[in-house]
């Protein structure tokens, strides 16, 4: 999966809150989530207590999603010095 600028964009930015992302199928927004999880989660979860939370729209994805970021995760895309080797992501309906 690779991103485009404006994906690039939308992953790295500040965080602010929660995001929405929308667009047609296709579009790349699984990809943007799927690449900001991972950015958030290695760039501002210091605290063994922090977690982010990927919500998707059926249970069906769920294993998908984090066969997915397990997948990102081994490419090393997003590491930092203070990554843990657990992922603090939550992947829920």
């Amino acid at each position: 999966m690779e991103l485009n600028p404006t994906q690039s964009k939308l992953v790295e930015a500040e965080p602010n809150g929660y995001s929405l992302v929308r667009g047609v199928a296709g579009s790349g927004k699984t990809t943007v989530a799927l690449y900001r999880t991972l950015f958030l989660c290695r760039n501002f979860c210091y605290d063994e207590k922090d977690r982010i939370l990927l919500v998707t729209f059926n249970r069906t994805l769920i294993n998908y999603l984090k066969h997915l970021l397990t997948k990102l995760e081994k490419q090393d895309y997003y590491r930092n010095i203070f990554s843990g080797e657990e992922t603090a992501v939550d992947v829920k309906t």
